[in-house]
């Protein structure tokens, strides 16, 4: 299967969809799954703010 990457090549551009929770069942807790990562990924990847 051709799962989409969260980070993009965009800097900044994260991507979190039900595209990505398969070959899961595509119910709700799947789904918080992909946001929480793409959340970490984002957090540990993003510049700090000032």
């Amino acid at each position: 299967a051709n799962i989409p990457p969260i980070a993009t090549p965009v800097p900044g551009l994260y991507l979190a969809s039900m595209s990505q929770v398969y070959p899961w069942d595509r119910g709700t807790n799947f789904a918080v799954e992909i946001g929480r990562r793409a959340a970490r990924q984002f957090m540990t990847q993003a510049p700090p703010i000032r």
